[in-house]
């Protein structure tokens, strides 16, 4: 069995919002590290989770299907998935597959959901590589469900 090339961390941004960022490959092999994140940020309170994929570098078909298994788990407990950062590749293998839904009043609430991150989480930045300029992750329009 390989080992997982990827660092998964989560923390919360405020009772019912919390951030879980994936930086490396994601596979199979990245559930345990997906489930202490998880578990970590978890609270009876929180019902959306942003994943944080700036940091991925490749996710094969088994990542895919972990992403799905967690999604199906967090609809079970009433919670929502938010994904911001996705490269161009895998925005478009999200809606092949159909883990993105793309009906005006779920990016609409995709949209609610970023501005009470961003309203709650000032310190939340990532510094863009190729213009050296400050954004926060949570500005970006990359989320999907």
């Amino acid at each position: 069995m390989s080992q997982a090339q990827v660092v998964i961390h989560g923390r919360q941004v405020n009772p019912t919002i919390s951030i879980i960022a994936i930086e490396g490959d994601f596979s199979a092999a990245a559930e345990a590290a997906l489930t202490a994140a998880y578990t970590q940020v978890n609270m009876p309170t929180t019902r959306v989770f942003i994943l944080n994929c700036n940091g991925l570098t490749y996710m094969n078909s088994s990542g895919i299907g972990l992403l799905v298994t967690w999604l199906v788990r967090l609809n079970r407990q009433k919670q929502r998935l938010l994904c911001c950062g996705l490269s161009e590749h895998y925005r478009s293998i999200f809606y092949i597959t159909r883990l993105a839904m793309s009906s005006r009043s779920m990016r609409q609430r995709a949209r609610r959901s970023r501005r009470q991150a961003i309203k709650q989480d000032a310190g939340c930045w990532h510094e863009k590589q190729d213009s050296g300029r400050r954004t926060s992750l949570l500005q970006t329009d990359h989320f999907l469900y």
